[in-house]
């Protein structure tokens, strides 16, 4: 579609709309794709929105390993509740005179920051990316959400590339020994009224189920499937699960242990114990080395990853670029700081070249190849400097860590602990009996 002819039937919806009055359609700030349209009698922030759309939908691609095909634009409204001490909003799909786009109405208070609009926007792209196949939206017809626990998952993935995950939550959810199924996850309903303390424990579910489906040998391409095959399956989330990762469906046992022991996995991280620039550089380097498959023995020959012209027409290329590309997510979670962008920058260049998009390629990898060679520079002068002031300035032994210390030290105990042990193993005996009984019950069956 057009912009011109998109921008006209967007304008047809809101001026024609009764609940868009109010708003001056002059006042807009289209975003760089264009899929992004921002309204808001404040131009700084129209264009503060247009670019965090742009990051959110960035990042979203990434994570599923899609490219950027958007058909349905998607028509952010951003209104001041004047004195509010709330945020909120809505987002809807809206058939226009030339198609239908996704709304997003973000109402936001001045007495609280603005948060809720980030989780809006996933879930605009996600409908877009639903809906995006002619017919598979009528009017009239009522339209399904996407799947709430791949919102939270990827807000909550988001969030912790940046600052890291707080284990204890899962920690504590093991102790109690109250861990829900995968279906129960995948069925309980998002609409309905549970306390802040509550919706942050489904958000770090949907967290937990998302990465759990990413690291599959298909998980990506799994989790393509579940969208397309959502606004018809979506009414029974377990029986959609099990066709599009049909190794779950095979053993729901096994798939429930496999759920046990990835929460435990997650309980035992240590937030605190990140890689040194060192040790990252040198596994990324790793990553960046691509064996690929060349003749019919099992040869293969190296590739690095600039060398792309060259090894992507081979057969065997987009498969092992998709093994590197999930390896390169876990090093994401483990990674230094400091080289987490640049991490974010390699999964963009996977997810491209899986899909065979190569423009502007190289130049793109030679900026990320000059960033990381400053940062293990900066790193290596602030080591120059440290050992420097601890040989030459500092006559006492400083205190000022000690605190955290002990508790790194304690965190590194509980994760190894036989009473945490203890705990997943009863779970998942309870699991197998369970199991067992319901088998006997439906005759074997």
């Amino acid at each position: 579609m057009r912009f011109g002819a998109w921008m006209l039937a967007v304008l047809f919806c809101l001026v024609g709309g009764g609940a868009a009055r109010g708003v001056d359609v002059r006042q807009r700030t289209v975003s760089t794709s264009g899929q992004f349209i921002v309204y808001c009698d404040d131009k700084e922030l129209r264009s503060e929105a247009a670019s965090f759309c742009e990051e959110l939908k960035s990042g979203l691609l990434r994570t599923l390993g899609a490219t950027d095909q958007w058909t349905m634009p998607v028509v952010l409204r951003l209104m001041d509740a004047q004195a509010a001490s709330f945020s909120r909003g809505e987002t809807r799909l809206t058939e226009t005179p030339d198609g239908w786009q996704v709304g997003v109405d973000f109402w936001f208070g001045r007495l609280t920051a603005r948060e809720g609009l980030d989780k809006l926007i996933i879930r605009a792209v996600l409908m877009e990316m639903i809906y995006r196949r002619p017919g598979s939206v009528r009017a009239g017809e009522p339209y399904r959400l996407p799947p709430w626990w791949l919102e939270d998952g990827v807000l909550l993935l988001r969030r912790q590339r940046d600052v890291g995950l707080d284990p204890a939550p899962f920690r504590a959810l093991m102790q109690s020994q109250k861990l829900p199924s995968v279906e129960g996850v995948l069925c309980s309903d998002p609409s309905r009224k549970i306390s802040r303390t509550a919706a942050a424990m489904d958000a770090l579910f949907g967290y937990a189920l998302l990465k759990l489906l990413l690291e599959q040998p298909e998980g990506r391409a799994g989790l393509a499937g579940l969208l397309k095959g959502w606004p018809e399956e979506g009414l029974d989330p377990l029986a959609a699960l099990h066709r599009y990762f049909p190794a779950f469906a095979a053993s729901p046992l096994a798939l429930q242990k496999l759920w046990a022991l990835h929460i435990a996995r997650l309980a035992a991280a240590d937030p605190h114990n990140f890689m040194e620039a060192s040790e990252t550089e040198t596994e990324l380097q790793l990553l960046l080395r691509l064996e690929i498959p060349v003749g019919k023995y099992g040869s293969s020959k190296g590739f690095d990853l600039a060398q792309f012209a060259e090894f992507l027409p081979l057969e065997g290329a987009r498969r092992v670029l998709q093994e590197k590309h999930a390896a390169l997510l876990v090093l994401g979670t483990r990674a230094h700081p400091l080289f987490r962008p640049i991490i974010a920058d390699y999964e963009q260049v996977f997810a491209l070249l899986e899909a065979g998009r190569t423009g502007g390629m190289g130049e793109r990898l030679v900026k990320i190849s000059q960033y990381r060679r400053e940062v293990l520079s900066r790193m290596d002068k602030m080591n120059d400097l440290l050992n420097f002031y601890e040989a030459t300035q500092m006559k006492t032994r400083s205190s000022a860590f000690d605190g955290y210390l002990e508790v790194a030290r304690r965190l590194s105990e509980l994760e190894v602990s036989e009473e945490q042990r203890t705990v997943v193993n009863r779970m998942l005996d309870e699991w197998e009996e369970k199991m067992r009984k319901e088998r006997g019950s439906s005759g074997g069956r």
